[in-house]
């Protein structure tokens, strides 16, 4: 009886002892030992970054920071660049002449719905916030 406990006890505890840390080193070094290394190439690849047209893309999602000037312009604009958009920000106090200095983000596409399914949505600014629109607020 003694021997079969002592059986059962081995055969539960062997697959502990297999996954302890010491275990699991000396399999990955065997694992390291068995595939080849490989030597860098010294080649290195060069991304040709395009910069999109804002205003006239479909959708944009723009990422900006620091000195970068954005080139947005509201509305839909046309191919001598004059926009459809009317309403001009005389309200809104210390509108930024130019889009650039800060970290941005513009999202800029024909139709935007934001939607809070089941709870709040909280905004914050610590400068102006505004909303322009040709239409009806």
């Amino acid at each position: 009886m003694k021997r079969l406990l002592f059986t059962i006890l081995i055969i539960l505890v062997l697959p502990l002892l297999y996954q302890s840390t010491p275990t699991e080193i000396l399999k990955l070094k065997v694992f390291d030992y068995l595939v080849p290394k490989q030597d860098p190439s010294g080649y290195f690849t060069i991304l040709n970054i395009t910069e999109e047209d804002i205003n006239r893309d479909g959708s944009t999602i723009a990422l900006t920071s620091g000195k970068y000037k954005l080139t947005f312009q509201p509305g839909i604009v046309d191919d001598g660049g004059s926009t459809n958009f009317e309403t001009k920000p005389k309200h809104f106090e210390k509108y930024p002449s130019e889009l650039t200095g800060l970290d941005q983000i513009l999202i800029n596409t024909e139709r935007l719905i934001l939607s809070a399914k089941a709870g709040e949505m909280i905004f914050y600014s610590k400068g102006n916030y505004g909303f322009i629109s040709d239409g009806k607020l």
